[in-house]
């Protein structure tokens, strides 16, 4: 995804969106991806931050809270695991 000040190419058949849409778009796909992958053990996503309050800006990120149990053990092992969701995103 390309940002500017105000649009944002989704790369799908020259759609361009204003960046607010693209983010909730973004978010929307967060949260599939995050139900897909952690199932049932999924308690919570919370995504805070910017984003999460709607003050977001063109070269916001996205901070995300996920609240699943059981987790994997480690902080790396943790990252490895959301990965899948990461990877969810890039293809979506």
């Amino acid at each position: 995804m390309l940002m500017s000040n105000r649009t944002v190419d989704t790369g799908l058949s020259g759609v361009i969106i204003g960046y607010r849409e693209a983010f909730e778009t973004l978010i929307l796909a967060l949260r599939q991806a995050t139900v897909r992958h952690y199932g049932d053990r999924l308690i919570s996503l919370a995504v805070f931050g910017s984003v999460g309050r709607g003050t977001m800006r063109p070269d916001s990120d996205v901070d995300a809270l996920v609240v699943a149990t059981p987790l994997a053990v480690g902080r790396l092992r943790r990252v490895e695991d959301f990965s899948s969701v990461e990877a969810q995103l890039h293809t979506s």
